[in-house]
């Protein structure tokens, strides 16, 4: 489970960081390294750095050492709050974003008929994927949504990165209330989903 991170980073800035991001080092397959390619994977242990959560009763900085960490503080008698309700929902109904993103990552891929094919294990390149997440109140609105930074690189067998892309996604979301993510896991699982999948749809622009 990933470090969980509770975070209230002014709006202004999470869009620098999410610029940063995306000028930090991007570029297109080239038809070159494109050509040598018979097949290719996909590295499943998608690496979450952390997970932030920024919204309603919960603004003050808490740091949480994931499940295992939330599980010591109610030991503890600790106080419960919004932060592990989310917590519970993602583990009690498997919300998983690494299996989320590597799935819309494969959907999007599988729509690129001129592209080598995908195998489970292996093939001439693997793409490795790493994430910092946010589930956070927008702006004048008590609806929460993630912002998604995103750093994905495609590497031979050599260990050569072939092609790497920087994205970052927190506006085309609708996004609910914590209440709403509460009481239905689905629409939790609904936006990761939609933003995996806008990421994904952009990644595979440049391959």
């Amino acid at each position: 489970m990933c470090r969980v991170v509770k975070s209230s980073m002014p709006k202004a800035v999470r869009v620098l960081v999410g610029f940063a991001v995306l000028i930090g080092g991007c570029n297109s397959l080239s038809n070159k390294e494109r050509a040598r390619l018979s097949s290719v994977s996909i590295d499943p242990n998608v690496n979450i750095k952390d997970f932030r959560y920024s919204g309603g009763k919960d603004m003050a900085a808490f740091l949480v050492g994931g499940i295992v960490g939330v599980a010591a503080g109610r030991a503890l008698g600790l106080e419960r709050t919004e932060q592990d309700e989310i917590i519970d929902v993602m583990q009690n109904n498997d919300i998983d974003i690494k299996k989320i993103m590597v799935s819309e990552f494969k959907k999007e891929l599988a729509k690129k008929s001129d592209f080598p094919p995908l195998v489970d294990e292996g093939g001439d390149a693997q793409f490795q994927f790493e994430m910092s997440c946010m589930l956070a109140v927008g702006a004048f609105t008590n609806r929460m949504k993630p912002e998604f930074y995103l750093w994905a690189s495609l590497k031979d067998t050599n260990g050569k990165t072939i092609w790497k892309r920087n994205e970052w996604e927190n506006e085309h979301i609708k996004g609910y209330t914590h209440k709403q993510y509460v009481e239905n896991p689905e629409f939790l699982r609904e936006v990761f989903q939609e933003a995996c999948s806008i990421l994904s749809k952009r990644l595979c622009k440049t391959l």
